[in-house]
């Protein structure tokens, strides 16, 4: 007990507050925690949530590209039978153009553009705009350029006036030749549209001649069918999330470049025209954009989901700014086509903690008034029951730094009263010598130690007395009259001492004065010649009169030395030299 707490008051009274702040602290816990679990579940939903409906806006939207290419040119299994025409691609551009008509149509959102180029570099396409506006864009046969007609209706009857014209050939197109080269259904890049200005996405599919479907034919191109998709309302969607306070979805491609985000990142910017400069995700304004995006890079071991059948990886981690713990999914979406997307939703634990830490925070607050009670009981308590054993230990603690306490409780006669008493007894032996009153060497020692401590700047000086004929009177008058003697040099040096001095017996007859405030041999001299001439006075001891005196040496702090045994060391050699003048002098 005596090494854990410092006194009896605290060893009472700290367990009996631990205790107290043991149970509120565990209340709180167990809010905090069963809280914290509600988060992280409310957390992990609102991800799922937040990944399956982007999921469905990106895969409404990309399935929409290769529903119109099917409406354009079906897709054949290889070795299928031709049940029908309408199974096959078109032959004209006629044919094509009828087929774009319905294949624009299919959906009412937005804009569409269908179109087709040959082998030969022919080209048509048909476009309709947000207004429900149409556009023919077609190139035939020799022609140079590729001319613009806004129509209302399929057929060459249809066609209106020329908007515009252009040197246009499809095989120059980065999509007719990627689709080429892959020979099968792909994915361009995501590009920033020319005239649109908005991010858009190509879907392109190949196609080569009737007699491939027979097993082992040399695949004969004829053309390559595309649609653009414009992401506009994929963004759009993205960034009118309401994922939480601080939260973020976002899309990337697998280079990290931005599809989508919920932040107010601007995407792409083509101040430096004609190039455009796409953003990259941890490019983002977003803090937490950057890190979720870090995560991705690290190749951690997420926690894997499936929801339908979308695979959702989850992620945690701590966030480098004030948000915290971070949840995080990411959603692939990939296909055949070369799609390579993932979808990236992040939710700081803060944004739904804040019902949890008012909970937590009423809990704490009431746990501090708990506290506060049980201190000030506690206190009370204590108080009157270890006030006695302060006041004891106190008092002991000057006895052992060598200084005399007042005598406690005299009036009392408990187990305090007979501690008490016990060691008013001993406290005179403990710090004074028991013959002559002064103080022992070992309280002196421990006095000096106090003083230099206390003492920034230690001014004194200290006295070595050593009584000349002790010696002999000792052992010609016997002990009892040197105690005597003893006694009586000790009072006549006490009686010219200052008020503040020291003395102490070391042992036999030496003693040791100790002078605060003396900085000079002038006062040092003339206190050693008040000693002197007090011990050259005679002393009456059995019967006679005899002469004892004495011989002093003193030592200056600082300049003979800054530790008790310097200055000893000097007093002493000092009083030596005293003694041998004195004792040449009465020869003489």
């Amino acid at each position: 007990m005596s090494r854990i707490f410092k006194s009896m008051r605290s060893a009472l009274l700290i367990p009996f507050i631990g205790v107290v702040v043991l149970v509120a602290a565990s209340i709180s816990a167990l809010s905090y925690r069963t809280g914290l679990q509600a988060v992280d579940q409310l957390s992990e939903q609102l991800l799922l949530d937040i990944s399956n409906r982007v999921a469905q806006a990106m895969t409404k939207q990309l399935a929409a590209s290769s529903v119109m290419l099917n409406a354009v040119a079906p897709s054949l299994p290889q070795g299928a039978p031709i049940q029908h025409p309408a199974s096959l691609a078109p032959v004209t551009l006629l044919g094509f153009e009828q087929r774009m008509w319905i294949a624009t149509n299919l959906f009412d959102e937005g804009q569409a553009y269908v179109y087709y180029g040959t082998d030969s570099g022919e080209f048509v396409g048909v476009h309709r705009d947000k207004k429900g506006l149409f556009e023919l864009r077609i190139r035939e046969g020799n022609a140079t350029e590729r001319s613009v007609h806004e129509v209302m209706s399929p057929g060459l009857a249809a066609r209106g006036r020329v908007l515009y014209a252009d040197n246009f050939d499809p095989r120059t197109r980065p999509w007719y030749r990627t689709a080429v080269e892959r020979g099968r259904l792909t994915w361009s890049p995501v590009y920033v549209g020319f005239t649109t200005q908005t991010l858009t996405l190509t879907l392109a599919k190949p196609l080569y001649a009737a007699n491939e479907v027979a097993p082992g034919a040399p695949r004969v191109l004829r053309g390559v069918v595309a649609t653009d998709i414009p992401l506009t309302a994929l963004a759009e969607f993205v960034r009118a999330l309401q994922v939480s306070s601080t939260g973020v979805a976002f899309i990337v491609e697998r280079d990290g470049t931005l599809i989508a985000a919920s932040t107010t990142d601007k995407l792409f910017s083509n101040d430096a025209k004609p190039t455009t400069t796409r953003l990259r995700a941890d490019q983002s304004a977003s803090p937490l954009v950057r890190q979720a995006y870090a995560q991705l890079q690290e190749n951690l071991q997420p926690t894997r989901v499936t929801v339908g059948d979308v695979a959702v990886a989850h992620y945690s981690f701590d966030s480098s700014s004030a948000n915290g713990r971070v949840h995080m999914s990411a959603t692939a979406q990939r296909d055949a086509a070369g799609l390579d997307w993932t979808m990236v939703v992040a939710i700081p634990r803060a944004d739904h903690m804040g019902d949890v830490q008012r909970k937590v925070l009423e809990n704490v607050l009431i746990g501090l008034l708990a506290v506060g009670v049980a201190i000030a009981a506690g206190l009370w308590v204590m108080q009157r029951v270890t006030g006695d054993v302060h006041r004891l230990s106190e008092a002991t603690r000057l006895l052992a730094r060598g200084h005399s306490p007042e005598r406690l409780f005299p009036e009392r006669h408990d187990e305090l009263g007979v501690i008490a008493k016990a060691m008013e007894e001993f406290k005179e032996g403990l710090l004074n010598d028991p013959l002559t009153g002064t103080l022992t060497r070992r309280t002196f020692e421990k006095r000096f130690a106090n003083y230099i401590a206390a003492q920034p700047h230690v001014k004194m000086a200290l006295v070595f007395v050593d009584l000349d004929r002790f010696k002999h009177i000792n052992d010609q008058y016997g002990h009892a009259a040197g105690d005597t003697v003893l006694l009586i040099c000790a009072q006549r040096i006490a009686a010219v001492m200052r008020k503040d001095d020291l003395l102490a017996r070391f042992g036999g007859d030496e003693f040791v004065m100790m002078l605060p405030g003396v900085t000079s041999d002038e006062t040092l001299n003339r206190q050693i010649a008040r000693v002197t001439t007090a011990l050259d006075q005679p002393i009456a001891v059995a019967g006679v009169s005899v002469f004892v005196r004495g011989s002093c040496g003193g030592a200056l702090f600082n300049r003979d030395g800054d530790s008790l045994d310097q200055l000893l060391n000097v007093a002493d050699g000092r009083m030596y030299e005293a003694k041998r003048a004195r004792s040449e002098a009465n020869l003489g």
